[in-house]
């Protein structure tokens, strides 16, 4: 999944970097959330802060669903990044503006501008 969400990324956005950067990224987040599952649950470490007196086996299904839900997450987190920074790119930049690139409404009756 890992490996086709790297050439889709790579093909949408043209660039190696993004879709590297974003399959790094979605490896180490799916990384620690097993550790914190496998140390709290099996190792038992912190678990007094959650209400567990023992340690507890993780069900087979359960990576799974958390390597899938943390997949969606973070591809959605960066195409909607990628996104914005591709749209703040094409906005034509003004001299005039207070902030970078005119993020700002330029209307002159907006509360903003007076």
């Amino acid at each position: 999944m890992l490996a086709a969400s790297f050439l889709l990324l790579m093909v949408v956005f043209h660039s190696v970097t993004v879709a590297l950067k974003s399959t790094v990224m979605n490896l180490l987040s799916i990384g620690a959330a097993y550790g914190v599952v496998v140390a709290v649950f099996q190792w038992g470490w912190l678990g007094g802060l959650i209400g567990l007196q023992d340690t507890y086996l993780i069900a087979s299904p359960l990576p799974a669903i958390f390597f899938a839900v943390l997949f969606g997450l973070s591809m959605d987190y960066e195409v909607s990044s990628c996104h914005a920074s591709e749209r703040r790119m094409r906005l034509p930049a003004t001299t005039s503006s207070p902030s970078p690139a005119g993020w700002l409404p330029r209307d002159p009756s907006s509360p903003a501008a007076r």
